[in-house]
């Protein structure tokens, strides 16, 4: 399975070079530090991840050795557990229809 995750470039202003992700089996659970990669790479694949795992990030400073506070928790999402129906129906969008069709 495995779980990706993404994250945001802080603004410019900032001094973090790199993020941390975290993991727990549970929102409230400990949460253990899985990777730090550099900013450059916005993107971090958990290959032992599943849907029932929790993940925060921080950014950090790694001249100056300074963690920023632990995001919020994410839910984590199977790549392969998640389809366009699901995603619309968690979302409540209404079903996409083709309007080149004649009525």
């Amino acid at each position: 399975m495995g779980v990706l995750i993404t994250i945001e470039k802080p603004s410019s202003a900032t001094p973090y070079d790199q993020w941390k992700i975290y993991r727990a089996d549970s929102k409230n659970g400990t949460y253990t530090l899985l990777a730090t990669q550099d900013l450059t790479d916005l993107t971090y694949y958990d290959t032992t991840g599943t849907s029932s795992n929790w993940y925060k990030v921080s950014y950090y400073d790694s001249s100056g050795a300074t963690e920023s506070a632990l995001s919020n928790p994410l839910k984590g999402l199977s790549e392969t557990y998640t389809t366009v129906e699901k995603v619309r129906a968690l979302l409540n969008l209404p079903e996409i229809t083709d309007s080149s069709t004649p009525s």
